[in-house]
């Protein structure tokens, strides 16, 4: 993987930003290091449990409120479902918007699950995407700070 100012890992309910901290070692700086973050906490993701209406006539599996997305009869479901990957993901990508035009970095990557990363890339603007130098389909947002510094920065 390229080598960045910035790191964004995501998946489908988290956001972890780190940033590349310290200098050219050959130069007679310190190594680098990465650092986390933290959030703006302004930044909130919708959680799978919030209603996704829906505008679609039909039956319900059981009584409640009609067009909740815990009454929809399995087609319904199932589109209730690619609804809320498709909000999740303008979501992830406001919310990486934000990050990196807070960051100001000159170039940053991006790291997500292979389902979610085309989600989230397609929704950039093209301002945030001329800074964006790598992207890998791997879910990272558990790992240490000390297994990220490993993989980003030993090479």
């Amino acid at each position: 993987m390229k080598s960045a100012e910035v790191y964004v890992i995501a998946n489908a309910g988290s956001i972890r930003v780190c940033r590349r901290t310290g200098g050219d070692t050959e130069l007679g700086g310190e190594p680098s290091h990465l650092k986390e973050v933290p959030l703006d906490p302004s930044i909130k993701l919708p959680a799978k449990e919030d209603t996704i209406p829906s505008d679609r006539p039909g039956r319900f599996d059981s009584g409640g409120r009609a067009g909740s997305g815990n009454n929809l009869v399995h087609g319904e479901r199932h589109g209730a479902d690619q609804e809320w990957e498709k909000r999740q993901g303008r979501a992830l990508a406001e919310a990486v918007e934000k990050t990196i035009a807070q960051q100001s970095p000159k170039s940053w990557a991006l790291l997500a699950p292979g389902k979610w990363l085309p989600l989230i890339a397609e929704a950039l603007s093209d301002e945030t995407g001329r800074t964006l130098v790598a992207t890998e389909a791997i879910d990272l947002t558990k790992h240490t700070l000390k297994n990220l510094e490993e993989r980003f920065l030993s090479s």
